[in-house]
């Protein structure tokens, strides 16, 4: 069984591999999940899972942590999607400072309200 989407809303960041159970397939989804909200890596699954369905989560989390050495969080799955959705622009000239204040501004419009408050600090020490 191979599948991209967990959901009819929501893209896998890592398939399913191939020839695997349905319970492992379920076990490696949640886990995908788990991640793309910001779960611990070392997290445990939950003792009443059959022990296929613990296999794929537990594999899921191990495939991330080999993947993103040294670990950060996945960014979650709402601002991967704006991202996604925005083009690429050509780099800039500007100074950096003016280019940190138009950051601080995408940042707040994004939620990222301690990132954006960092910037401001930054830009305060000009």
């Amino acid at each position: 069984m191979t599948t991209q989407n967990a959901t009819p809303n929501r893209t896998l960041a890592m398939p399913i591999p191939d020839d695997c159970t349905d319970l492992y397939a379920s076990g490696w989804a949640y886990g995908d999940w788990h991640i793309s909200n910001g779960g611990n890596l070392n997290a445990d699954a939950p003792t009443d899972w059959h022990e296929e369905k613990v296999n794929g989560f537990r594999d899921r989390l191990t495939a991330e942590r080999i993947d993103n050495k040294p670990h950060r969080p996945a960014m979650p799955q709402n601002l991967r999607s704006v991202l996604e959705s925005l083009p690429q622009l050509p780099q800039r000239q500007d100074s950096t400072a003016a280019q940190l204040a138009d950051l601080r501004v995408i940042a707040n419009r994004l939620g990222l309200y301690d990132a954006a408050d960092a910037i401001k600090t930054m830009l305060g020490r000009q």
